[in-house]
């Protein structure tokens, strides 16, 4: 998936200069993002489904759906920030999909 090698390349670029010279630090800050974009997650569920009595209705069901697909994006970016190789980072994801489907005993119609 060259795409996520593109994506993983552009965050590395725009990132602060600290964050290139320290691998800990930009590993922390990826995976921070991945906890920020849950938190958006959230707040679009509070807006869509009007938790919120002073904002009420303020996003939609869609909303919630492209934050989801934000966490699940940052997530890839953080395992391919990890292991640099855009196959690795998809096996791992297979694996770890694979091995759900394994512990809750979900039969493949394949």
């Amino acid at each position: 998936m060259r795409d996520i090698e593109l994506i993983d390349n552009w965050i590395d670029d725009g990132a602060p200069e600290v964050f290139r010279h320290n691998p800990t630090l930009a590993l922390y800050g990826r995976v921070a993002k991945v906890s920020e974009e849950c938190g958006e997650v959230m707040q679009a569920l509070i807006g869509a489904t009007g938790q919120n009595p002073r904002k009420g209705v303020s996003h939609s069901m869609d909303d919630v759906t492209d934050e989801l697909a934000d966490v699940i994006l940052t997530s890839l970016c953080a395992i391919q920030h990890l292991t640099q190789n855009s196959d690795k980072t998809m096996q791992i994801v297979k694996a770890r999909i694979s091995a759900v489907i394994t512990r809750a005993g979900i039969q493949s119609p394949l």
